[in-house]
């Protein structure tokens, strides 16, 4: 009898458990339908803010900047096809400042040969002054000119002539026209040099805000058990306050090249540039509002949706380029600094 019981009871627990344990999966699976239980999770921080220019400068197409193709093929005017005058702004920067330290270069070696010659020979005999002019002379010569000098002067300056005083005379004149003549090109190279300065700093305050476009630099990261891939297009917004908003609509950097850089695997990071159209694209209160804010501390998010139409936030940074990595230099710095206490 309790044998039986015992029996029954134990058939009772069994089917009971598979009974409930069966209603667990089928609610299970039911739920699946709707949830997916290996479902990324997306977590965004922008790290750069960035108002570049969108396009190389041409200066072939661009009269008011005419003025700068002397400036960029200064010194080596053979190696840049007259048909191939595409720069960006920092190399336009960069070749004024070539130009300008080679405008003080000049002015430092006229000052140098001037002051030689001026008072660099007092108290020395005039055969000791000859061979000094021929040194001078050789340093402001061309290859060809130093040589006739060496074989020229120097025997002559060696000679036991007496018209000694006639050939110092003569090196003096050869001197002070090279001296002339290096003049004018500075001259020449300053009047250039201010030309061009003049141009492009008006360019850039004038054209260039209109030629700028937003560069956003994001850390993506997913750190669910599922993969997915986020959509190129996305959404910069400013909040200006008092209800008002600057909206830039953004794509990501060579999507259409290489679209496979939009995917995430589980556990992974990436990090992805987001560009907008060039800021001339706004309307015009919209340019004027742009060139009003950025810069200051206005906070602004970047909004990004993956193919499963999920929809992501990033963190809140100043709309500024440069602030928010001057911040992060700053935080990296206190911590440094309290390290080494």
């Amino acid at each position: 009898m309790i044998q039986s019981i015992t029996t029954w009871l134990k058939n009772f627990f069994v089917k009971t458990w598979q009974f409930f344990a069966s209603v667990v999966v089928v609610i299970i699976v039911f739920i699946s339908q709707f949830h997916d239980f290996k479902s990324p999770d997306m977590a965004l921080e922008v790290t750069s803010v960035k108002a570049t220019s969108s396009q190389p400068i041409d200066l072939i197409k661009l009269n008011e900047l005419s003025s700068l193709k002397f400036i960029v093929s200064y010194g080596y005017p053979s190696i840049i096809p007259q048909r191939e005058m595409e720069f960006s702004p920092e190399e336009i920067d960069r070749s004024l400042l070539i130009f300008k330290n080679r405008i003080i270069s000049l002015s430092t070696e006229i000052e140098h040969t001037e002051k030689k010659l001026a008072f660099g020979f007092s108290g020395a005999d005039q055969k000791t002054i000859l061979n000094q002019l021929a040194d001078l002379h050789d340093n402001d010569s061309t290859s060809y000119q130093r040589f006739f000098m060496s074989t020229a002067s120097r025997s002559l300056s060696n000679s036991q002539e007496s018209n000694t005083e006639k050939k110092i005379d003569s090196l003096k004149e050869k001197i002070t026209d090279s001296l002339e003549s290096k003049r004018r090109e500075r001259d020449n190279l300053n009047i250039k040099y201010d030309q061009a300065n003049k141009d492009w700093t008006e360019f850039k305050s004038t054209v260039m805000p209109s030629r700028t476009k937003l560069v956003i630099t994001c850390a993506v990261g997913n750190q669910g058990s599922g993969a997915t891939s986020l959509k190129p297009q996305a959404l910069f917004r400013a909040n200006l306050g008092e209800g008002n908003y600057l909206d830039f609509s953004m794509k990501m950097s060579d999507y259409d090249s290489s679209p496979e850089a939009a995917t995430l695997q589980p556990q992974s990071y990436k990090v992805i540039k987001f560009e907008s159209d060039e800021i001339q694209s706004m309307t015009a209160a919209d340019r004027d509002r742009f060139k009003s804010f950025l810069g200051n501390a206005s906070p602004a998010r970047l909004f990004v949706s993956d193919v499963r139409g999920e929809v992501y936030e990033s963190n809140s940074v100043p709309f500024s380029p440069g602030v928010y990595e001057q911040k992060m230099f700053d935080a990296l710095k206190q911590f440094a600094s309290s390290k080494t206490r």
